[in-house]
């Protein structure tokens, strides 16, 4: 535009009209506004969104949140409190005199004194409180604590229990299951299973103390329901249009019980190891993925959401598209392996997050949109010398 006019001897005036046109042109063609106005909208996301205690990792996880439409859930210390309380021990028969009561509640806090599982702060309180009716109590615990200064052997069984010794004998604490437990699950008598059936119809996660493979002792723990998780539920599944899905490594009763508290419509998976998690998350996002490619609304993308807190849910964060962990009381793994962190550990903030990535979206498109039209209408304009 700046060369040719002169070149074909159009005169001064044709060559200062090319030179005005190429000049308007360059500028009009110039990216800055493509290249400037996504990252800024990103900064902001991610500013606003740390302000609000929320800690995303970069812009793309924004944007794969903006693309969620299933989102899975942990149920302890994600969608209830993780404080548990217990609200039965009872102990067997052959265990009732003072001394071997003395034995169940000392080997009880041995074990759980090795477990990081939110019940065993709970089991070893209960004991301790327990130990200090029972007579020469003090006595116990120091021989306690002496016996745990020798060589034991302490193993846990994801998704069971904890095994080891204590005082020379062989213990185990947890809900046994058919992988490596099934000999301790035929040594239950029938009134115990009915009593464990009814207390987890309550919604109570149940637990039993073999010492010797005997059933020395049987519990239940309560876990408390977040206030505001039965909202956050109901407001993915109405305002985000979000599926919901529930994984839990506790049985079935409590699962279906903090599912019923819940307003919104949640799948509940229950009976799960953190090798299970993994496998649902990953049928589940592979699932997500192919139903957003099939139906008109593929432009959301497919992604799925995994919020869990604890080392368990380590593995299925990490192989879900976003993961999100709870900060104020999640494990350093889970934070760690996380897309997102909620710092303050407030399910409302989730919700609000999916909004700003959504809107976030919304106003890069917005973006985009406007400066290509505005570039494509000055060059129109150029075209026809206006």
């Amino acid at each position: 535009l700046a060369v040719f006019p002169l070149v074909l001897g159009y005169g001064a005036q044709a060559s200062k009209d090319g030179i005005r046109q190429a000049l308007i042109l360059l500028v009009t063609a110039c990216p800055c506004a493509l290249l400037i106005s996504t990252p800024i909208c990103y900064v902001c996301g991610l500013a606003a969104a740390a302000h609000s205690h929320v800690l995303i990792k970069g812009g793309e996880h924004l944007e794969s949140l903006a693309q969620v439409v299933h989102m899975a859930f942990d149920k302890t210390g994600t969608l209830t409190k993780g404080s548990f309380n217990v609200t039965r021990f009872e102990i067997t028969t052959k265990f009732f005199s003072k001394d071997r009561q003395r034995l169940v509640m000392e080997a009880l806090i041995a074990l759980e004194s090795k477990s990081n599982h939110p019940i065993a702060n709970a089991l070893i309180l209960y004991a301790k409180t327990s130990l200090e009716s029972l007579p020469e109590a003090k006595e116990s615990l120091g021989s306690q604590e002496a016996d745990e200064g020798g060589e034991q052997k302490f193993t846990v069984l994801e998704g069971e229990g904890i095994a080891g010794t204590y005082a020379g004998q062989q213990v185990f604490v947890g809900r046994p299951g058919p992988r490596r437990c099934a000999g301790l699950l035929d040594t239950i008598p029938r009134e115990i299973r009915s009593k464990a059936k009814a207390w987890e119809a309550e919604g109570r996660t149940v637990g039993h103390v073999f010492i010797e493979n005997e059933v020395a002792a049987s519990y239940a723990v309560s876990d408390e329901l977040r206030e505001n998780a039965s909202s956050v539920v109901q407001r993915f599944t109405n305002e985000l249009n979000v599926d919901l899905t529930m994984l839990t490594g506790d049985s079935q009763g409590p699962a279906r019980a903090i599912a019923g508290a819940l307003a919104g419509t949640i799948d509940v998976r229950a009976n799960l190891l953190p090798k299970d998690k993994i496998g649902l998350v990953t049928s589940i996002r592979e699932r997500s993925r192919s139903e957003s490619q099939c139906c008109c609304s593929c432009a959301r993308g497919g992604m799925l959401a995994m919020v869990g807190d604890g080392i368990n849910d380590a593995p299925a964060l990490a192989a879900a598209d976003v993961g999100i962990a709870m900060g104020a009381q999640g494990t350093a793994m889970a934070m760690e392996v996380a897309d997102v962190v909620l710092m303050d550990s407030d399910l409302d903030r989730l919700v609000w997050v999916v909004h700003l990535a959504r809107a976030l979206m919304r106003k890069i498109i917005v973006n985009v949109t406007i400066a290509m039209v505005a570039k494509l209408l000055m060059i129109i304009l150029v075209a026809f010398k206006l």
